[in-house]
């Protein structure tokens, strides 16, 4: 998974302090969101950054929003295997995202009525 975006830790009362990340599972091409990560309870080495490369064993999960993408950590089960950075003045980084991109809100309004697809780039 390459991690795109990633919330500001919250306060949970189920799951502690946690974050929510999304990102773009790579061996699908599809955008995939994970919670929670309990991120203060990870080890250095598992704390994930922004467009980082991750190893993580997820099981999809039914949130009351019923989102297609959603899934949920295994706890400790975060391997960091690669970073792509912006020395290539962000080309790698476009050829990953713009096949996702869609032109408006309307067409994630449909996609979501389709299938409960939530998360998509935008132009």
């Amino acid at each position: 998974m390459l991690v795109v975006v990633k919330t500001y830790p919250n306060l949970s009362k189920k799951y502690e302090k946690t974050v929510c990340v999304a990102g773009i599972d790579l061996e699908t091409n599809s955008w995939i969101r994970i919670f929670p990560i309990r991120f203060f309870k990870l080890d250095e080495a598992q704390k994930i950054k922004k467009f980082e490369i991750i190893e993580i064993e997820v099981e999809p999960t039914l949130d009351k929003f019923k989102r297609k993408e959603s899934h949920k950590a295994k706890d400790n089960t975060i391997k960091v295997v690669g970073r792509i950075d912006t020395s290539d003045n962000w080309f790698e980084r476009k050829q990953i995202l713009e096949p996702l991109v869609q032109k408006s809100v309307e067409q994630l309004t449909e996609k979501y009525e389709e299938d409960k697809t939530s998360l998509v780039s935008y132009e």
